[in-house]
């Protein structure tokens, strides 16, 4: 249940309204992305074949989007931060409720706005919103709840195209599940198996090298044999570590496999994803 005390705790005033007092952090109340930064017509591509059950990070709101557009009959969300349930509420009842060129918009205006309740063409969309989402709109109208990374001007390339928002328009019919939990609590909430199980790049915000391990195994209980569990590792990041991924290579060989993928290889920094599968 939220708290909004506790959530308005993590803002601070400045002259258009509260911004996050610390927007390096990710916290219960963290501001949400308003768009991706991962290409995720690529990573969902890498996992299409059998993946009709989803578990992902909610982030922005766009990865459930991408899986359901890439054929994923159902698709569970999870995230530290409540803000991005709210992001991914908002974008999903936009997507019913307006035109592409309204949609867009809106997404300028969110990232740019702190006062959420008088941008165009949010009246169209917050009679849609679970209960529990507007509420949290409205307490939370004048933080900047979804402030964190670009602007979606900056990340046109990552954005749905007038194609793929027709075609979720017609995809969507109820809201995604959300789980509210950090990654190391996320194994004790799931009750059923995956296809898939998208982590982003959380691992990399992970100092302890033996956390991650952890995590690999709690949620590989969760997987359907040959399912995958994904991390985005980055370019850099997995020059860094890859003596770690060695280790697990060795460390779940009796049940996994493990491989790193990198978009462009001939470029060192592109986007690189690790997929562990589950072999039996």
């Amino acid at each position: 249940m939220t708290d909004i005390k506790d959530a308005k705790k993590d803002y601070s005033k400045n002259t258009k309204g509260f911004i996050a007092v610390n927007k390096g952090a990710f916290s219960e109340y963290s501001p949400a992305y308003i768009v991706t930064n991962e290409d995720l017509r690529w990573i969902c591509k890498t996992t299409q074949k059998n993946c009709n059950s989803i578990l992902t990070v909610s982030a922005s709101g766009d990865q459930p989007l991408f899986y359901k557009l890439n054929g994923a009959k159902n698709v569970d969300t999870f995230d530290i931060s409540y803000c991005s349930k709210i992001i991914m509420d908002l974008k999903t009842a936009a997507i019913k409720n307006l035109n592409y060129k309204e949609y867009i918009k809106l997404l300028s205006d969110l990232h740019k706005n702190e006062q959420m309740l008088s941008i165009s063409n949010i009246d169209k969309v917050l009679p849609n919103l679970p209960k529990e989402s507007l509420s949290f709109i409205n307490e939370m109208n004048g933080y900047k709840i979804f402030g964190k990374g670009g602007s979606p001007e900056m990340y046109k390339k990552f954005l749905l195209t007038k194609q793929e928002f027709l075609k979720l328009q017609e995809l969507i019919a109820n809201n995604f599940k959300f789980m509210w939990t950090d990654l190391t609590n996320l194994s004790s909430l799931l009750t059923k198996k995956y296809d898939v199980i998208n982590l982003s790049n959380i691992v990399e915000y992970i100092k302890d090298i033996n956390t991650t391990y952890k995590i690999f195994e709690n949620l590989g209980q969760y997987l359907n044999k040959d399912g995958r569990m994904i991390a985005h590792v980055g370019g850099a990041g997995i020059q860094m570590r890859n003596s770690s991924y060695e280790v697990a290579k060795e460390k779940f060989k009796d049940w996994a496999t493990i491989k790193t993928l990198q978009k462009d290889k001939n470029n060192k920094n592109s986007e690189t994803i690790l997929i562990l599968q589950k072999t039996r």
